[in-house]
C-alpha cells in the first residue's frame, strides 16, 4: 500500500451544508447552495492541483433523490479517475455512500465528506473535512470511503451519534440466539437457519457460529431458507440495532416483524404469515431467544378472541415488543407514514366507545398528515429505530408507559402510550374528531433532530430541558394548526383556550419584569393559575417568533440553525435562536429579544446586521 499520488482525482459536488452560501439581502430564500466549497478551497492551498471537479446536482442532501444518485454512480464509473471525492450534505451522505458501494463497477477509491457548517463561516469543519478527505483517496485501496471529524472509515462501518451528529466507525455488540430453532408448533413447515454477515462490495460470507454480530450501521444480514411442500424458497431477513435496539424483518410482505431490547427478557420471534382466510395462531410464534432465555407474549390468544376479532372485522394480530422489551399482542391500523399497534386488550375489553377499524382509518389519515407535516418543517423524518412495516409505530399498551402517559424516542422513530392516555385519543376521536394533545406533543420528540435542537438546547449546569420539552409543546400546536386539525381539552381547558394561555405566559414575564436568566435559563416560570412551565414559557416566546415570520418560517428557521456553531455556552444557544429567528423571518429581531431581557451578544448582532 502506502499512498499513491495520481493524476487521476476527480472532485463531484452535490450540494449539502458545505456549499451553501446566503444572498445579499433579506429579499429571498434563506440560503442557497453555489459553486463547489472544494473546488474553492483545493485552489487556494494548492494552485497547481491538477485534478477535476464536476458539479452532479446542488441540492440540500435531504432532497437528494435515487434518480440522483443514479448520476453520481454514472459520473464515477464512466470516469478514469480512480480517486475520487464526493462533497455532500451530511443528512443523507451515508445513505448515497452505501447506494455508491452496491453499484461500483471497478477498482475506485471513492470518499464522501461533507461540513455541519458552510465553508464560507469562519468556523466551519469544511476545509478540515476536505483536506482530510484528499488525503485519504490517495492513501486508501479499493472501496467506498467516509471521511468526517478526523475519522476515516468504510461506508460499511460508518454511523452518525443521534445526539452529538459527528460520524463514527460503529461498534459491534455480539448476541447469540439459540442455535436449533424447533419448526412452527403444529405446522409442518421446516426453517432452515443460516446466519450471514455482510462483507465489502455487498458479497456474504456464513460464519462459522450460529451467532449473529450486529453493529449500529444497521446494515448487517441473514439469509435463510424457507422449506414447504418440497419447494425450497430463499427468503432475506434483515437486522437492525441503533441505541441497542432490535428490528428483525421478513422481506416478504406476508411476513410480521418485531422489535426488541437485547436483555434477558428479549426474544426474536418471526411470524408464519395469517390472514383470516386462514385461521391466524399468532401464539404459534418462532421463539429465538437471548442469551438462553426464553420469553412469551404477556397474554395467550384463544380461538374464540380471534373469532371475535375476525367477526368485528379488526386486522390480525401480530405480536410487537414495547420499549421495555415485553412482547405482547397488537392489532396493526397502517397508513402511509404511522401505524398505530392497539394492544388487544383494547378491543375484547367492553367498552363505551368500541374499537372500529372506520374510526382507526381516519385517525391514521389525520396522524399520517401530522407526520408529513413535521417531515416538511423538519427538514427529514426521524432516523429509524422502532418501525413496524416501515412506518412510524405507535403502540397502545395494556398498562402503564415506560416514563409517563406517554414516552418516545428523541430524534427517532417509536412511541408509546399507556392504555389510559390510548382510551383518550381513541374516545376523542370517536365522539368529538378531535385529537388529544399527548401523541402530537410526542411526534415533536421524534422530530427534534441534533442538527438543530442541539443549536439551540441549554447547556448544564443550565436548565438542559426548557427548550427539549418546549419543542414539543410549540410543535403540537403548529402541527395541529397547520393540518386543519382540532385539538382535545387539556386539564380542563379547550384547546383555544389552552394555546391562549401558553401564549399569555409571555405577557406576565414581560409584566413581572422577568428576564432569561431567572426564568428559562434556570428552569423557572413566573406564577400562572395554571401551574405552566418553564417549558410551556419557551412554546410562548416561539408562538410570538413564529407569528412575525410568516409563510415557511419554520422551514427556514430549522433549516438555518443546521448551519449555526455548536454552543458552548447556553447564551451561545441564544445567538443561535436570535440569529436563525431573524434571518428565517427577514427581520432584524435583536430590538425584540432584548425586550424580552433575553442575552443578546455583540458578535451576533453584527452578524445579522451584515445581512440586513
Amino acid at each position: 500500500g502506502g499512498c499513491q499520488i495520481r493524476e487521476t482525482m476527480l472532485v463531484l459536488q452535490t450540494g449539502g451544508t458545505i456549499d451553501k452560501d446566503y444572498p445579499q439581502k433579506f429579499l429571498g430564500y434563506a440560503f442557497t447552495i453555489g459553486e463547489s466549497a472544494a473546488k474553492r478551497v483545493i485552489e487556494a492551498a494548492v494552485p497547481s492541483w491538477d485534478g477535476h471537479f464536476l458539479t452532479v446536482c446542488r441540492k440540500d442532501s435531504t432532497d437528494i433523490t435515487d434518480e440522483d444518485r443514479n448520476e453520481i454512480v454514472k459520473a464515477i464509473n464512466s470516469n478514469s479517475a480512480t480517486q475520487i471525492v464526493v462533497t455532500h450534505g451530511t443528512d443523507t451522505l451515508l445513505v448515497t455512500a452505501k447506494y455508491i458501494e452496491d453499484r461500483l463497477t471497478s477498482a475506485k477509491c471513492v470518499v464522501l465528506t461533507g461540513a455541519l457548517t458552510p465553508e464560507r463561516f469562519r468556523e466551519s469543519d469544511a476545509q478540515f473535512n476536505i483536506g482530510m478527505a484528499i488525503a485519504a483517496a490517495q492513501c486508501l485501496p479499493s472501496g467506498v470511503f467516509v471521511a468526517m471529524h478526523g475519522t476515516i472509515c468504510r461506508a460499511s462501518e460508518c454511523t452518525r451519534d443521534p445526539v452529538s451528529g459527528v460520524f463514527v466507525k460503529s461498534s459491534a455488540p455480539v448476541i447469540s440466539p439459540s442455535p436449533d430453532p424447533s419448526p412452527l408448533p403444529g405446522n409442518s413447515v421446516e426453517v432452515e437457519w443460516g446466519v450471514w454477515r455482510k462483507q465489502d462490495k455487498g458479497s456474504f460470507k456464513q460464519s462459522s457460529n450460529d451467532w449473529i454480530e450486529i453493529d449500529n450501521t444497521g446494515k448487517e444480514f441473514a439469509h435463510f431458507s424457507f422449506v414447504s411442500d418440497d419447494e425450497k424458497q430463499t427468503k432475506s431477513l434483515t437486522l437492525f440495532d441503533r441505541a441497542r435496539n432490535i428490528c428483525v424483518k421478513l422481506t416478504e410482505k406476508e411476513s410480521f416483524w418485531s422489535v426488541g431490547t437485547p436483555t434477558a427478557t428479549t426474544q426474536w420471534h418471526f411470524l408464519q404469515s395469517g390472514s383470516w382466510e386462514t385461521p391466524p395462531q399468532p401464539q404459534a410464534a418462532k421463539q429465538i431467544s437471548v442469551e438462553g432465555v426464553t420469553a412469551q407474549p404477556a397474554q395467550t390468544l384463544t380461538t374464540a378472541q380471534l373469532n371475535e376479532l375476525r367477526e368485528r372485522d379488526l386486522p390480525v394480530p401480530v405480536t410487537f415488543n414495547n420499549f421495555s422489551g415485553v412482547c405482547d399482542y397488537y392489532l396493526p391500523f397502517a397508513g402511509k407514514n404511522i401505524c398505530f399497534l392497539v394492544n388487544v386488550c383494547h378491543a375484547l375489553t367492553p367498552s363505551d366507545q368500541p374499537l372500529s377499524r372506520d374510526h382507526m382509518a381516519t385517525l391514521v389519515d389525520a396522524f399520517d398528515r401530522i407526520y408529513l407535516w413535521f417531515v416538511d418543517v423538519c427538514g427529514r423524518a426521524p432516523q429509524p429505530l422502532m418501525q413496524y412495516e416501515g412506518k412510524l409505530p405507535v403502540l397502545g399498551l395494556n398498562g402503564k408507559s415506560q416514563i409517563g402517559a406517554c414516552c418516545a424516542w428523541v430524534g427517532m422513530t417509536g412511541i408509546e402510550m399507556s392504555d389510559w392516555c390510548w382510551r383518550d385519543l381513541y374516545s376523542k376521536w370517536a365522539q368529538h374528531n378531535q385529537i388529544d394533545q399527548a401523541l402530537p406533543y410526542e411526534f415533536g420528540r421524534n422530530f427534534l433532530f441534533s442538527e438543530f435542537g442541539s443549536k439551540i438546547n441549554y447547556i448544564a449546569p443550565d436548565s438542559t430541558h426548557t427548550v427539549s420539552t418546549g419543542f414539543a409543546v410549540f410543535m403540537r400546536f403548529q402541527a395541529l394548526e397547520a393540518c386543519g386539525l382540532e385539538g382535545g381539552t387539556f386539564r380542563g381547558l379547550s384547546y383555544r383556550n389552552f394555546v391562549a394561555s401558553v401564549r399569555s405566559l409571555v405577557d406576565t414575564y414581560i409584566n413581572e419584569k422577568c428576564d432569561w436568566h431567572n426564568t428559562l435559563r434556570i428552569g423557572k416560570v413566573p406564577t400562572n393559575q395554571f401551574n405552566w412551565s418553564e417549558c410551556d414559557l419557551w412554546a410562548g416566546f416561539m408562538c410570538h417568533i413564529t407569528e412575525l415570520g410568516g409563510n415557511n418560517f419554520l422551514k427556514r428557521f430549522y433549516q438555518i440553525l443546521t448551519t449555526r456553531p455548536q454552543p458552548a455556552t447556553s447564551a451561545q444557544a441564544v445567538d443561535n435562536l436570535v440569529y436563525a429567528a431573524s434571518l428565517a423571518s427577514q427581520s432584524n429581531l435583536v430590538d425584540l429579544f432584548r425586550g424580552w431581557n433575553w442575552p443578546v451578544s455583540e458578535k451576533v448582532i453584527q452578524e445579522i446586521a451584515s445581512f440586513a
